[in-house]
């Protein structure tokens, strides 16, 4: 039989140590896993009571019972995380509006863009039209004055009578 068994201060020492150690195995086991390089639960496990005391080596129970301020740690930090993910996504989200509204003002612009480009293409096919029209015009009365020409040309070159 131990010596502290009679003696309550004693017990109460021991009792005070015990919970102490426990608490800096569990304040490790946090650190590790947070870090991401635990011993005893698989990396990138979630930060849970279950997931601290199986890395402390001691029971989810004692959490519970002796040591609730390393709950509320836990807590903390999940609440952290969560937050700061949170305004990660936020920030991401903002980020993404923006771009999308620079996008749609861009897509806006090349629109018009095209838009005016194709009212230039349409008036320069009218304009070639037009062009072509006349020229097979001119073709057309260019070959009616050389035949003319010829016909002139032909009855002065003929022998005149008389």
């Amino acid at each position: 039989m131990s010596n502290n068994a009679g003696n309550p201060q004693a017990l109460q020492a021991h009792k005070e140590n015990s919970i102490k150690l426990t608490r800096q195995a569990l304040n490790l086991a946090i650190q590790r896993i947070v870090g991401g390089h635990p011993d005893q639960v698989r990396v990138g496990s979630r930060l849970t009571a279950a997931s601290v005391a199986q890395e402390a080596g001691v029971e989810r129970s004692t959490l519970y019972r002796y040591h609730r301020e390393i709950l509320s740690e836990i807590q903390r930090i999940n609440d952290t995380d969560a937050q700061s993910k949170l305004k990660i996504k936020t920030s991401a989200l903002a980020k993404a509006e923006e771009r999308k509204k620079e996008y749609r003002e861009l897509l806006e612009l090349e629109q018009s863009n095209l838009l005016k480009i194709a009212r230039e293409n349409y008036a320069l096919q009218q304009r070639i039209q037009e062009l072509e029209d006349l020229l097979k015009e001119k073709d057309s009365l260019i070959a009616n004055l050389r035949a003319e020409n010829r016909k002139v040309s032909l009855i002065s070159e003929s022998p005149r009578e008389g």
